[in-house]
């Protein structure tokens, strides 16, 4: 049985970011009270949480303090030394799986793990020098993709799609990061997530499929829900989210990103832990955000069935496009606005996302497309 943890105990978040803060809300809505820990002193999390450890994530004194002032650990992304938090483990109680940390952390231990577990992956070599690439390209075939090992920060290329030989000379500074994979593109196909939570006790509820949409460089633009998939598509991506958090003995969010093509074929691409993009959806179009659903699996609720009020749309807001979404707010009641008080570094960075609620999709689509503000993903 999993720990239960109540209001008035604290809950740490190691990151700052927009979805600590996020998470933040939820859990202070609850009755926690949260502290943070992040080396930037104005990140997004801390105008919301009761305190700040302004410090490295990776720094194992701010770590170990981290853990005196707090009964309960989570992460707002997967970049943390899982080392580290394993040192401080005895001295608070850290519910979600290191072991996924890892494996969301780095694409070859994910394609491993998924091999392991008899799940359907697209064909891949693992990249370590640049003639590597050329050797390899006979094996995978055009169109491929050239993905970094490890995942990194936000802003910051992730991957590069070749077409032909010419495209590989692109590829040269994400092999000066780290060992990368070559990967076959799965064609003619749509990309779909499933978010499932668990709260340790044994019990785990899924919530609906979600359709997205990335840029080539694997940053996130859209997503809708539910997905335009047969239902027998959607209850098998479902299963294998239910069968891999299992596995994992998930407690919180897993999220698995798949890939389904028009013959109904289904790939796994990767799995992640905490709360996704394609979730934010849920903040308004369902009975329980991801964020809450989070926050009552690591402490161990009991979890309510999901269900979808309305279909919905949506959209990140980049730093380029800030001035102009905030520019519709007078002019669609249907669309609801989260910003998350931080300033963007570079131009593609997050620093909001519009949720639209929509009977219907096509039509509203249509009228996202006219705005001209997210171009890049019709």
């Amino acid at each position: 049985m999993s720990d239960l943890f109540i209001p008035g105990q604290t809950i740490g978040i190691i990151g700052g970011g927009h979805q600590a803060r996020l998470l933040t809300l939820s859990a202070k809505s609850m009755g926690f009270h949260v502290g943070i820990l992040d080396p930037d002193e104005w990140c997004s999390a801390s105008e919301i949480a009761d305190w700040h450890i302004v410090a490295d994530t990776n720094r194992q004194s701010a770590l170990m303090n981290m853990a005196a002032k707090c009964d309960l650990l989570t992460f707002s992304n997967e970049n943390i030394n899982t080392e580290f938090i394993s040192n401080i483990s005895d001295f608070v109680t850290i519910s979600q799986s290191l072991e996924l940390i890892e494996i969301s952390q780095n694409r070859v231990f994910a394609r491993s793990f998924l091999e392991n577990s008899n799940i359907n992956i697209a064909p891949y070599v693992l990249i370590s020098e640049f003639g590597d690439i050329e050797d390899s390209v006979d094996a995978i075939g055009f169109p491929c993709v050239l993905k970094s090992s490890r995942y990194m920060w936000e802003g910051s290329a992730q991957q590069y799609v070749l077409n032909n030989m010419s495209d590989i000379r692109n590829c040269l500074p994400l092999l000066q990061e780290d060992t990368c994979i070559l990967e076959a593109q799965i064609t003619d196909k749509i990309d779909i997530s499933v978010t499932i939570v668990g709260n340790g006790n044994g019990d785990y509820v899924k919530f609906p499929v979600v359709e997205t949409v990335y840029k080539d460089d694997g940053s996130f633009v859209r997503a809708t829900v539910p997905a335009s998939i047969p239902s027998e598509v959607s209850e098998e991506a479902q299963r294998i989210a239910e069968e891999l958090a299992m596995i994992l003995s998930v407690q919180g969010l897993l999220t698995v990103n798949l890939f389904v093509t028009s013959n109904g074929l289904i790939y796994v691409n990767s799995i992640s832990s905490g709360p996704h993009c394609s979730g934010y959806y849920s903040m308004e179009a369902s009975n329980l955000s991801q964020f809450d659903a989070h926050i009552r699996g690591i402490a161990g609720w009991k979890l309510p069935d999901i269900s979808l009020y309305t279909p919905a749309i949506t959209l990140n807001i980049a730093g380029n496009q800030s001035t102009e979404t905030i520019s519709c707010i007078p002019f669609n009641s249907n669309w609801y606005h989260h910003y998350y008080g931080n300033t963007a570094k570079e131009q593609a960075d997050s620093v909001g996302h519009v949720t639209v609620l929509t009977e219907d999709v096509g039509e509203e689509l249509q009228k996202i497309k006219k705005t001209r503000i997210w171009d890049d993903s019709f």
